[in-house]
């Protein structure tokens, strides 16, 4: 869990060969999504740095098919 000035949340995100491709995060009802390509809302970021070394301390592994509903509850494109 994290924390912004508008609340705690959750960032989830998808890496694939040592990247993160995909991310969403949820704080309180909101939603954001981004891939390299674009993002909701426009100037939410992707991420500085798309490297990937494995999950830090406290993080939690969630399934495929639980990051494809966040990333679709967010709005993210198929």
């Amino acid at each position: 869990m994290h924390s912004i000035s508008s609340g705690k949340g959750f960032f989830y995100f998808e890496a694939l060969d040592g990247e993160i491709v995909r991310h969403a995060s949820v704080f309180g009802s909101g939603y954001s999504w981004a891939r390299l390509k674009n993002s909701y809302p426009p100037d939410y970021l992707f991420t500085c740095d798309p490297s990937f070394d494995g999950p830090m301390n406290g993080d939690e592994s969630i399934s495929e098919e639980e990051f494809e509903l966040i990333w679709r509850k967010a709005g993210g494109p198929l």
